[in-house]
């Protein structure tokens, strides 16, 4: 049996204007950030009819409306079809809605004054980030089901009060759950330290180094969607069960949400020596060239897979299927 639920445009004229809301709300968060990372004045005027977004014409002391999008104008009057034309703005598009980086490098070079040189290089890189991605989509792969005791599903009943679906189940198909978006928050370390010698003995150059580096980056996506808990909601007999039919509205989408992460390193220490003469010895054709070296190096990467995806948290699909063919987080697929 398929399953047609239904969309956001059965939404009541209130959840119309709170999504609306919500937009805004984003909207002035992200103009605030802009303005930051620009360094300008940004405004936000609100009238009878219409929210209009404008920077300020510092030179000519006047404020000069932003045409383009996210920050066009939305207009009152319209704000029935505002908040269905952009759904997809507020449901579904990816957006970048907090970005920081910070970089400092310093490159030191000394002349010992005994035909040595000293050279430095010190390296630090900072970055947050937070971007806004479209909602969770169960693979065709793992399709869910309404269970048979479903509060919600034996809400719908016949006229002489029998329920509709007694003892069936429902495929889920082709359902985006679409409650909440997925927050994407990264962060990332990097350091470098660099410190090498070089100088020349009799004939030859040489030059040696001592290297360190390390990376790190914390990668959590919030508003994931288990593959686990959304099964259990949605076999659940109480008012708590998921409700795939409340077109978004009260569905308890809250319960199946959980955060997932992605914690990784990286770290490198080097140490290398060489040595160099343009004339070694001369040939026929010219002067022959060496050069000698030698290097130690000691490489570690680390790469922490939430416990949904290693297999730790196991989800048993409706066929059975469990890891490594399925892992418990709704459209990505399993990592070790």
């Amino acid at each position: 049996m398929s399953l047609v639920l239904p969309d956001y445009f059965g939404v009541s004229q209130r959840q119309k204007i709170q999504n609306l809301a919500e937009d805004l709300q984003n909207k002035i968060e992200l103009a605030r950030d802009k303005a930051v990372q620009e360094n300008q004045e940004w405004g936000l005027e609100i009238d009878s009819d219409s929210i209009t977004f404008s920077t300020l014409d510092a030179l000519n002391q006047r404020w000069i409306p932003l045409g383009v999008s996210p920050f066009k104008e939305l207009r009152f009057a319209d704000k029935a079809s505002i908040a269905l034309n952009e759904l997809w703005t507020t449901f579904g598009a990816d957006m970048t809605t907090y970005t920081k980086e910070e970089l400092i490098f310093s490159a030191i070079n000394h002349d010992l004054g005994n035909g040595i040189e000293s050279f430095t290089e010190l390296g630090y890189y900072t970055s947050d980030y937070l971007l806004t991605r479209h909602p969770s989509y169960a693979f065709s792969s793992v399709k869910h089901r309404v269970g048979p005791d479903n509060y919600y599903l034996n809400q719908m009943t016949l006229a002489d009060g029998t329920a509709l679906f007694a003892g069936k189940q429902l495929y889920i198909d082709n359902y985006r759950y679409a409650e909440k978006m997925r927050m994407v928050d990264v962060e990332k370390e990097t350091f470098r330290v660099l410190q090498g010698f070089r100088g020349s003995f009799d004939e030859w150059d040489w030059e040696g180094a001592f290297v360190h580096s390390k990376a790190t980056a914390d990668d959590i996506t919030h508003n994931r969607i288990s593959n686990s808990l959304l099964k259990e909601a949605l076999w659940d007999s109480t008012p708590a069960a998921y409700n795939p039919f409340s077109a978004g509205v009260d569905s308890n989408i809250e319960r199946v949400l959980v955060d997932v992460y992605r914690k990784g390193e990286s770290e490198l220490t080097m140490f290398d020596f060489k040595v160099a003469n343009n004339e070694v010895m001369e040939l026929p054709a010219g002067p022959l060239g060496l050069m000698v070296g030698m290097e130690y190096r000691k490489e570690k990467v680390v790469d922490d897979r939430d416990p949904r995806l290693d297999g730790t948290i196991d989800y048993f699909d409706y066929e059975n299927d469990h890891y490594p063919e399925v892992s418990d987080v709704a459209n990505s697929s399993p990592t070790g």
